[in-house]
């Protein structure tokens, strides 16, 4: 079967050309993953907000992925190291804290105060990398990061509203 393949195209080279072009286009439109990753919000039926920090201050605002900055770094960023998340732009952490039996989500500058996590229920969807977001030590250990009332929280069941993405170049 190969060597019929062989021989149409070398009897027919502009045809070699096509199926050559058709592969780079395939590859070029796959995207290039990055270090970065956003953490997406889950409003009713779609993932339409991302965690952000702007003057480390958390928040959930709108994603900048799409926008042409995509090669940047950005307030909805996040780097991946050794398990803790580290904001793209300011370089402090994510972590959190129990107060009052309620989790508390700040940002911190040195990384042994952040929060390890772990990234679980891993799979690819449309080609991107996707999973969910589990503390793996203190005192919510296995909890996952949730949303309740438009904020970030812990739950000890996964209620799929958390979303981690990594960022991906399209060029």
């Amino acid at each position: 079967m190969p060597r019929q393949i062989l021989k149409r195209f070398r009897r027919r080279p502009r045809l070699l050309c096509l199926a050559l072009v058709g592969l780079l286009v395939n590859v070029s439109m796959a995207g290039i993953a990055t270090g970065r990753y956003q953490i997406w919000i889950r409003s009713a039926e779609k993932y339409d907000r991302v965690v952000d920090s702007i003057d480390d201050q958390l928040g959930i605002g709108k994603s900048t992925v799409g926008d042409g900055t995509d090669n940047r770094d950005a307030a909805d960023c996040w780097y991946l190291v050794g398990g803790k998340f580290k904001h793209s732009l300011s370089h402090a952490y994510l972590a959190y804290r129990v107060v009052d039996h309620k989790p508390v989500f700040e940002m911190v500058a040195k990384p042994e105060q952040a929060t390890v996590w772990k990234i679980t229920a891993t799979n690819r969807r449309g080609g991107e990398e996707r999973g969910r977001l589990q503390a793996s030590e203190g005192e919510l250990k296995d909890w996952y990061l949730s949303t309740s009332k438009g904020g970030l929280t812990m739950t000890k069941e996964d209620h799929d509203n958390v979303e981690l993405r990594r960022v991906y170049i399209h060029k």
